[in-house]
């Protein structure tokens, strides 16, 4: 059952705003853009209702007959023209649209566009391709091109934010080798994350990549040690959501690094990723890190380092949960599992959000299908208790 999967209006909405937004960039007649493409977690696939908006890249050759495509010419308040120039122009294609130049902490030269009431956030970055062709090579052409100084001299290398920016597409050709299952499982952390743990006012919430990347080092440590195969299946989810939660336990409490490595995925990623003996060689730039979850397609970027002007992301409420979960599983106590407060919340968030009527042993019964539990039905009675009382 897709829990927090995002319902169909909501993906014609975002759908529709997005191609209403790349056709006035196209038509632009001062920007020349080669592609606009999608790259938060609705293009991953790992979006969750009510709870997305829509990263999107336009990605430019020229502005007035000027080149662009240069890093440098992208660093600091240089092309802020060419932002405000953009925003008039979407304003301009529809008065109904609110749309504002962000640029604080969280943003950063970011475009906020709002279309009806689908949230569109907007960045500009280069296309470093020197006139490659559009298609399936387009991205790994701007990967290679940007990554090529970072291997050639890796002591020397420091994270720097219009080079990740600008190899956003990247992330989405990685994506290519995440399983179903393993996308389903990820919708679910996000979606008990968001709707289950509270998070005290004025913390900062736990960015959704990082939870991501959490579930995909699981699934790569379940792959290493355990399948020689893609698993799959009820029963691999639970196993991988186990997985998930003892990693975020590890990484928080005793600082393991996470990082994905390569060679344990599908041919078509790696172009993409890297393996772990190359990411290590990075360690300089983030191994003082309080945490550490290392981009899949950038090893100079630490997800959990906070830009200046943000505080830290607060994983207190999630290691908690997580402690909780796995020692019900220790004592073999399933029923107790699914009865924990941020569970039973975010999953009544869920029943209610697809106008499901939460009724003793059936709704047990869907729970266990989804992730594959074995609690005794005898017990269902009790657990329905539990969530009508949070109703």
């Amino acid at each position: 059952m897709p829990w927090f999967d995002p319902n169909q209006e909501e993906q014609l909405a975002a759908k529709a705003a997005l191609e209403k937004v790349t056709l006035v960039l196209e038509r632009s007649p001062s920007l020349q853009v080669t592609c606009v493409r999608p790259v938060g977690s609705w293009a991953r696939q790992t979006a969750v209702t009510q709870g997305f908006d829509i990263d999107v890249v336009a990605f430019v050759r020229r502005f007035e007959g000027t080149d662009v495509t240069s890093l440098e010419m992208w660093r600091g308040d240089k092309l802020t023209r060419m932002r405000r120039h953009v925003k008039d122009q979407l304003q301009a294609a529809d008065p109904s649209w609110k749309v504002e130049v962000r640029n604080d902490a969280h943003y950063q030269h970011v475009l906020h566009v709002t279309v009806g009431e689908v949230e569109v956030d907007l960045l500009l970055a280069p296309d470093c391709t020197a006139g490659g062709k559009v298609g399936k090579m387009w991205a790994s052409t701007q990967h290679k091109r940007l990554r090529k100084p970072l291997l050639s001299n890796p002591a020397a290398t420091v994270f720097d934010l219009v080079r990740h920016r600008s190899d956003s597409a990247a992330l989405i050709e990685f994506y290519i080798g995440a399983l179903a299952d393993v996308l389903e499982v990820m919708r679910f952390v996000k979606g008990l994350y968001k709707y289950g743990v509270q998070v005290a006012p004025g913390c900062e919430h736990i960015r959704s990549l990082s939870l991501e990347v959490l579930v995909l080092a699981a699934h790569q440590r379940l792959r290493s040690t355990k399948y020689r195969r893609n698993p799959k299946g009820r029963a691999y989810k639970m196993e991988l959501l186990v997985e998930f939660l003892r990693l975020v336990v590890a990484a928080v409490e005793k600082r393991e690094v996470v990082m994905l490595d390569v060679s344990y995925w599908c041919r078509a990623v790696q172009p993409y990723g890297y393996s772990r003996e190359v990411g290590m060689q990075y360690v300089h730039i983030w191994g003082n890190d309080p945490m550490i979850v290392i981009h899949p397609t950038d090893f100079t970027c630490n997800l959990e380092r906070p830009p200046e002007g943000r505080a830290a992301s607060d994983w207190s409420g999630l290691v908690q949960l997580a402690e909780r979960l796995l020692a019900r599983l220790e004592r073999n106590d399933v029923v107790g599992f699914w009865a924990e407060p941020e569970v039973v919340r975010a999953m009544v968030h869920a029943v209610r959000l697809r106008r499901a009527i939460v009724e003793g042993d059936g709704h047990h019964r869907r729970l266990r299908q989804y992730l594959g539990g074995a609690a005794p039905v005898k017990r269902a009675r009790k657990q329905s208790r539990v969530l009508r009382a949070v109703r």
